[in-house]
């Protein structure tokens, strides 16, 4: 904790990390404290986090949401989208509505805001998920969702990027509106979709070609968190 974090902006400067606790959370490594950094930065319009599963992408992500979103009123709203992989083109003809449709594909970030919200000593977490949601300061969605819109001022989260196409992620990028900060999660190491892999997937591409722009920043999270067989099961297995 003696130890300066810093990060290289424009003309070679080196700009330090602040210490942020989004909704009282605490980073619990180096890379951890540079991605809140990156989120918490409203310069920085494009976050895009790798890794593998118990890095703690997510969790980062969806804590400096909150914080931005019904904290500080820095936005208005978090839109989390996801590929729905295996439904994509027939989730209209399972039964339920759209919201218990899509429940299965979102369980990891529901186990997230589990945590995020119950930490707020809240003693109906899904309650309080629910309000959010019913003020449309909080929305999930089917990636398909996402065509067609104009997304001013706010935080949209992509999850699982990592299986969408290079022209998916082409048509999501220029969705985003004034005032709107994009953030794409993903773990190359686990791609769903049979027609991508590691190298030419929609993830692995945007990195890439914003690896230069001042409006973009980028972390490669190493270091598991979650637990100690959840990181040996995912270097080994």
């Amino acid at each position: 904790d003696d130890l300066a974090l810093g990060r290289k902006i424009e003309d070679n400067k080196i700009k330090l990390i602040k210490k942020y606790y989004p909704w009282g959370v605490k980073s619990r490594n180096k890379e951890q404290s540079f991605a809140i950094d990156l989120m918490m930065d409203k310069s920085i319009d494009l976050v895009t986090f790798t890794g593998k599963a118990g890095t703690g992408k997510s969790f980062v992500v969806l804590a400096s949401a909150l914080e931005l979103v019904i904290e500080k009123k820095e936005y208005e709203k978090l839109i989390i989208y996801r590929p729905i992989q295996a439904v994509s083109s027939d989730v209209g003809f399972l039964p339920g509505t759209l919201a218990e449709k899509l429940a299965p594909w979102f369980q990891a970030i529901m186990d997230n805001f589990e945590v995020l919200f119950s930490s707020k000593n809240s003693n109906d977490w899904k309650r309080e998920l629910e309000m959010y949601s019913k003020r449309g300061r909080i929305e999930m969605d089917a990636i398909t969702y996402i065509r067609g819109r104009s997304i001013p001022n706010a935080i949209i989260l992509i999850d699982e990027a990592q299986n969408l196409d290079k022209e998916a992620i082409k048509t999501i990028l220029t969705r985003a509106g004034e005032n709107t900060k994009i953030v794409l999660t993903g773990d190359l190491d686990q791609i769903d979709n049979d027609k991508l892999d590691a190298i030419n997937n929609g993830l692995t591409y945007v990195i890439e070609k914003f690896k230069n722009s001042d409006l973009a920043g980028h972390i490669t999270f190493t270091q598991g968190e979650r637990s100690r067989l959840a990181t040996l099961a995912s270097e080994i297995l």
